[in-house]
């Protein structure tokens, strides 16, 4: 095989990883908090982004793209956690999403 085509190969098993993950993930989280102006929201989120990907230091994956894609996949989902984390801590609550679970 050559080089070309193992790249190609190895892009084909991400998408074919990656794509059905990004199908299955539920709405982003809906945020409330009483008296909460967009600005502070807008603030409060950009903060809490901020400290959400400086938790969990920088991820390197090395290996099959599989294994790429579901270490990416495991990242992404702690950022989340500890993003909403911080959003709570800020005083907003999670609402109820569109299929009726909380988070």
């Amino acid at each position: 095989m050559t080089p070309s085509f193992k790249r190609l190969v190895a892009a084909v098993a991400i998408i074919a990883v990656v794509l059905p993950l990004a199908a299955c993930q539920p709405p982003p989280p809906i945020f409330e908090k009483p008296g909460a102006t967009l600005q502070e929201f807008s603030a409060d989120k950009l903060r809490c982004q901020a400290i959400s990907r400086g938790m969990d230091g920088s991820s390197v994956a090395f290996g099959s793209p599989m294994f790429v894609a579901i270490a990416a996949a495991a990242a992404n989902k702690r950022q989340q956690g500890y993003f909403e984390t911080c959003m709570q801590a800020e005083g907003y609550s999670i609402m109820p999403t569109q299929y009726g679970a909380s988070r």
